[in-house]
């Protein structure tokens, strides 16, 4: 079976995706800044337009969009001297970012078809609480209907096991 290709991004998505970054965050280490790419004329902006959707055509992704410069930040009120006290920041090029972007606004609504509905992960709007009272709800469920909360918790584990997923509470 032929894999369907995405179609070109067009400028409009571009400039939706642009206007959205955030100015001020650091660049990766090409040193191009978001602020640099909002601020190109519109000849630039079709210009990346086509360097992303020939990245899209070949099917390639260049090594550059990859390489990210990681920065250590120590933790508030710990202690320089443990490793532990350090968070790690990877900066990625913000053409990269841009790219990320465009796909995930083109692939999102696929995805989301192909997720089973009791699954949060990977989901718009989804949290982790929402799961916990969608959980407790179904078990209210199953008590009102005269259910043991034991058997609806082993039929949901198992139907959890089976789709590849976890209930989070």
């Amino acid at each position: 079976m032929a894999r369907k290709k995405l179609p070109a991004f067009t400028i409009k998505e571009l400039l939706a995706v642009v206007k959205r970054l955030r100015p001020h965050k650091a660049p990766g280490l090409d040193n191009i800044t978001a602020k640099m790419i909002q601020e190109l004329p519109p000849s630039g902006h079709t210009v990346l337009l086509h360097i992303l959707n020939d990245t899209l055509r070949l099917e390639y992704w260049p090594s550059t969009y990859k390489l990210a410069m990681d920065i250590m930040i120590t933790k508030p009120d710990k202690t320089p001297t443990d490793i532990t006290s350090y968070r790690t920041i990877s900066l990625l090029p913000v053409i990269s970012k841009i790219l990320e972007r465009l796909l995930l606004r083109r692939i999102n609504a696929d995805v989301q078809e192909w997720i089973p509905e009791h699954q949060f992960g990977f989901r718009k709007a989804h949290t982790t609480i929402q799961q916990c009272h969608r959980l407790a709800n179904n078990i209210n469920h199953a008590l009102e209907a005269r259910e043991s909360a034991r058997q609806y918790s082993l039929t949901s584990a198992r139907r959890s096991t089976k789709y590849g997923t976890q209930d989070s509470c």
